[in-house]
């Protein structure tokens, strides 16, 4: 008797330690050094290859600032560009979704933390890659993808405009120009800066 109450007591135990394994939840990926960093970079898993794209000797940055009046009320577009030095070398942009001038939108809501929601460029969250001279977008089938702010953070550039620095995860599906998947991008982080105050 003792003995069976001995195998039920460690099956019992076997199975709450069970339970707790599966119940655990998954381990969270660290962001620290990513969001303790300052220059504007790309890293991440592009198809197989991981690459490392950082601001400096073989990249430069590009923006995009425009207003439209097409709706009848003046409208911010806002991209940024991290982009290499060589012609037909990578080059990553992201934009946001378009909001009123003279709003407060962009902060109130759009570069809020947290998970965004990738769509056509200007109307979402829109990425486009250019690689070995072809470009991708982020425009199509988004399921099972994530963009989502991490940080943000105001600042002067170094000469004197308002920007505010974007730190973003990235794991999303990338598009030919014919519409037909082509890769996923994984494990990406892309510290970008917007120029919101021009």
């Amino acid at each position: 008797m003792k003995s069976i109450f001995s195998v039920i007591l460690l099956s019992g135990i076997l199975i709450l330690q069970s339970c707790k394994k599966d119940s655990a939840p998954a381990e969270q990926e660290d962001f620290s050094s990513f969001l303790a960093a300052g220059e504007h970079s790309f890293n991440g898993k592009i198809s197989d290859s991981t690459v490392s794209w950082i601001y400096g000797y073989y990249f430069q940055l590009g923006y995009y600032y425009g207003t439209t009046t097409a709706s009848g009320q003046p409208e911010k577009k806002l991209s940024f560009y991290l982009l290499s030095n060589e012609v037909s070398g990578p080059q990553l942009q992201i934009s946001i979704p378009k909001y009123p001038v003279g709003s407060n939108e962009l902060f109130s809501n759009i570069l809020l933390p947290g998970d965004k929601i990738m769509g056509p460029e200007f109307e979402q969250f829109f990425l486009r890659l250019r690689l070995q001279g072809v470009t991708y977008t982020t425009q199509g089938e988004q399921a099972g993808s994530r963009l989502r702010i991490l940080k943000i953070e105001k600042q002067i550039d170094g000469i004197g405009r308002d920007i505010v620095k974007v730190w973003f995860s990235v794991n999303c599906k990338f598009f030919t120009p014919g519409g037909a998947y082509a890769f996923s991008v994984k494990d990406g982080k892309l510290l970008a800066s917007f120029l919101y105050n021009l």
